[in-house]
């Protein structure tokens, strides 16, 4: 009969944490530039579909046309995202 070695809570949180850096740093270095269709950044920003088309008109939001499926770049999203960013006071 095998006996197998128990893994202990602080082991599996630490391959957790090696693994999530690790795929960070592949994401950084790998994705260059990620394009999200309308569902998806609508999602992100939390509008709706018709607000997002609203961005688009007004020119608040780049976006690339194919065909008739909009595509929006996610560091163009973020950047939207700081432009309009509210600091609160702390009181």
């Amino acid at each position: 009969m095998k006996k197998f070695k128990r893994i202990h809570p602080e082991d599996i949180q630490h391959i957790r944490e090696v693994l999530f850096i690790d795929l960070k740093n592949y994401l950084e270095n790998n994705v260059k530039s990620k394009w999200l269709r309308s569902k998806e950044t609508c999602k992100q920003l939390g509008i709706s579909d018709s607000t997002l088309k609203q961005f688009r008109n007004s020119n608040r939001i780049t976006f690339s046309r194919i065909g008739k499926v909009y595509y929006y770049n996610i560091e163009d999203i973020n950047y939207l995202l700081e432009q309009n960013k509210v600091d609160r006071l702390n009181i």
